[in-house]
């Protein structure tokens, strides 16, 4: 049940349905009325319930798995609530203390906030930006492939990188991102894949595949044959 006026011990505000976000905050789940947010007040011994949301939500979710409410710094403080029907789905991010940040439910996807504090979102337009930085949702499409770092997608296809700030550090020439490895990245230009810095820079070049060890040890195909590049781009063909 959701009335609640006072938890008396750890395993009652522990138990389902509820998530706990952080010591001070819990996700409550109610399968009648929806999903809320609660902040835990007092001590261990007397815990006392504070409702931040009303319980309409189909969909509320912490900012990321490590979420913390108590650095807000790392999350941007921010939680994630939904709306969803079999024509529609709207989302937005609400504060902490239950206030809109975004327009309302004015995107059509959401993705939880990262380590980097900012969240892929997607119009209802189907355009995708990037939230909590200047970057407009111009976009068909973004992925995060770095710390600080995002491969993005343009209206004819093409691929380039930009970070959190929204500054393009590769322009969207390339049919494809690959895989991102000591600062260098892969990426793929007609039937073959370049290793660049995120320059734009071309370290290697004329590659058919690759795979790369834990240690950034890198193996490469070329001409239809195997050789080793170290990290250091010492190669040893």
């Amino acid at each position: 049940t959701l009335l609640l006026e006072n938890v008396n011990s750890t395993d009652d505000y522990l138990a389902n349905p509820f998530y706990m976000i952080s010591y001070r905050y819990l996700l409550v789940d109610d399968a009648k009325n929806g999903k809320g947010l609660y902040e835990l007040r007092g001590s261990l011994s007397n815990r006392s319930l504070r409702l931040i949301t009303a319980m309409q939500w189909a969909s509320l979710s912490a900012a990321n798995d490590s979420y913390a409410a108590s650095n807000p710094a790392n999350t941007c403080g921010l939680i994630s609530v939904g709306k969803e029907s079999y024509r529609s789905n709207s989302y937005g991010f609400i504060d902490l203390n239950g206030q809109f940040v975004s327009d309302g439910l004015c995107f059509r996807y959401v993705r939880d906030f990262t380590s980097d504090g900012v969240a892929i979102v997607q119009t209802q337009d189907e355009l995708y930006g990037l939230l909590n930085t200047a970057v407009e949702a111009a976009c068909q499409s973004i992925q995060r492939v770095g710390e600080n770092l995002y491969a993005v997608e343009n209206a004819n296809g093409k691929w380039g990188l930009m970070n959190t700030e929204g500054k393009v550090l590769v322009e969207c020439r390339y049919s494809e991102i690959g895989s991102f490895t000591n600062g260098r990245i892969f990426v793929k230009d007609g039937s073959y894949w370049k290793l660049i810095e995120l320059d734009g820079t071309v370290c290697l070049e004329r590659i058919q595949d690759y795979r790369i060890a834990a240690d950034g040890t890198l193996a490469l195909e070329r001409d239809n044959r195997w050789g080793v590049v170290e990290s250091d781009l010492t190669q040893v063909f």
